[in-house]
């Protein structure tokens, strides 16, 4: 199937068959627990915000080492939400850097990891990010008060080809313009603090 916003000779492969999807855990609070259970800090849906995540505040669930295996982070999973209030905002994700130790997941994020000898999750993230990946997921999803998308979509999503190579090096150039995207706003923020500093001190 060929999409429309896509140039015919651009090549694709689905992302299913390069990467694989994890499950989380399911948060339940009437699950029964036993004396091995042992306490995890897990990445919830709130902790997600579209390319970031957000740490300031992390909770912790109680479950088996075995349920707790089956969805811990590693290093480089591409997280993203199954439902967003905003639709352009479904299935935008990030790369997990390891930021918090032994940290698993809900069911509600995915965990998509991707084979390293064929993608790189940056530029994963990056594709999940563009016109592409917005114009999939708002054709795809299923929308009844809020647009939700699910995990065979997810793994169907078309992924432009290109080498390894190409794939870091869009992935470097992004980073560098973000970087400088970043620095900018922060000057801004700091400018205009000074600016609202000053007005308060000559209406004084």
């Amino acid at each position: 199937k060929r999409w429309p916003w896509l140039p015919e000779e651009v090549e694709l492969v689905k992302l299913g068959w390069v990467a694989r999807l994890q499950s989380g855990v399911t948060v339940d609070s009437s699950r029964t627990h036993s004396p091995d259970d042992m306490e995890y800090p897990y990445l919830r849906v709130a902790n997600v915000q579209g390319e970031k995540i957000d740490l300031s505040e992390i909770k912790t669930i109680r479950v088996s080492p075995a349920m707790a295996k089956r969805s811990r982070l590693l290093y480089g999973d591409v997280v993203m939400t199954e439902a967003n209030g905003n639709p352009d905002n479904l299935g935008r994700g990030c790369v997990w850097r390891g930021e918090v130790p032994n940290m698993i997941h809900q069911n509600h994020v995915f965990a998509i990891r991707v084979n390293r000898e064929v993608l790189v999750p940056e530029y994963l993230s990056l594709v999940l990010a563009s016109e592409h990946g917005r114009r999939y997921f708002r054709f795809t999803s299923s929308q009844v008060g809020i647009a939700t998308t699910s995990s065979s979509k997810v793994l169907a999503m078309p992924i432009p080809k290109i080498d390894l190579r190409r794939q870091m090096e869009i992935s470097s150039e992004h980073e560098k313009v973000f970087g400088y995207f970043v620095s900018l706003r922060d000057s801004v923020d700091r400018q205009l603090s000074l600016l609202a500093e000053r007005r308060r001190s000559l209406i004084t």
